[in-house]
């Protein structure tokens, strides 16, 4: 028999508190996917429309987007689980890329600046994806996210069935309200 030092933890009284998370920045899907394909749809992307996607990814991930009818560009990632600027560079030299979906692999936040500035600088969207992240992503404020948007996918982390999770940049949305673009809930 095991008997614990300390009390169990509440997770009543850990998620009532107000001054944990600000859930009003998310929208809440089914699942991850469906996060990313209303972001791409919220972004303008259209039907026909490139996405620079990284080689090593789960194929039910870009199912939908394959469905909806994006063109997926893979782009192979370095043994450090990162995407090198020269060979984004190639592929933006030779297709007109509209997004990038940048993977956070593992929950470990990669160093994306100089991936964002050059995506910025282009005109490209960059989806960050934090599906295995959401519990260090969680801990950053929205005016810390780099990339356009954030997707997650709680089901990575926590246990349960299922449960997508989508955060806008502050800077993105407030051009969404300005356009007068609504977004997919």
């Amino acid at each position: 028999m095991i008997i614990s030092a300390r009390p169990y933890p509440s997770i009543k009284s850990l998620f009532s508190s107000k001054n944990h998370y600000d859930l009003s920045e998310y929208d809440f899907y089914p699942l991850g996917r469906d996060a990313l394909l209303s972001c791409m749809i919220q972004l303008g992307l259209q039907s026909g429309d490139s996405i620079i996607i990284p080689a090593y990814m789960c194929d039910s991930t870009i199912k939908p987007l394959r469905s909806y009818g994006y063109n997926l560009v893979y782009i192979d990632i370095d043994q450090n689980l990162s995407l090198s600027i020269k060979k984004i560079k190639e592929i933006i030299s030779k297709e007109t890329i509209k997004a990038l979906l940048l993977v956070h692999y593992f929950g470990v936040t990669k160093e994306i600046d100089a991936v964002v500035d050059l995506c910025h600088s282009s005109n490209i969207k960059v989806i960050e994806d934090a599906s295995h992240g959401l519990i260090s992503q969680l801990l950053r404020d929205r005016k810390s996210i780099k990339g356009d948007v954030e997707i997650f996918s709680m089901r990575k982390n926590l246990p349960i069935i299922d449960g997508g999770a989508l955060r806008i940049n502050c800077i993105i949305e407030n051009n969404l309200k300005k356009n007068n673009i609504k977004k997919i809930i």
